[in-house]
């Protein structure tokens, strides 16, 4: 291989790993493409279930789970990044829970 390919290939590359960790690091830990794919996917399909939700749900009553999945699905169709609204919706939920079913305190 000849030595100016070499580093030209070596240049490319490093451009690219360049590129892509400016495109990253300015759209909230997605990249633009994958950003916009999440925000479609929110508002066609629910990306939470009884089944298949997020970790720090793992350790709320069934109901109080039910109701943070609800919420989330609702604020991820309204656009809201994916991490803000999993910690807005256990916080909607457990005061949903006290406020609505006082009987449901052990979360």
């Amino acid at each position: 291989m000849n030595p100016d390919t070499h580093e030209s290939l070596l240049a490319v590359y490093w451009r690219l790993i360049r590129d892509r960790r400016r495109r990253v690091r300015g759209s909230g830990g997605l990249g633009p493409l994958c950003r916009s794919a999440r925000m479609d996917l929110g508002r066609t399909a629910m990306p939470w279930n009884e089944s298949n939700f997020p970790r720090s749900m793992l350790n709320l009553t069934p109901v109080i789970r039910a109701k943070a999945i609800e919420i989330a699905n609702a604020l991820l169709q309204e656009g809201q990044e994916e991490g803000r609204a999993i910690r807005i919706a256990i916080a909607q939920a457990k005061r949903w829970a006290t406020h609505e079913r006082p009987h449901e305190q052990n979360f």
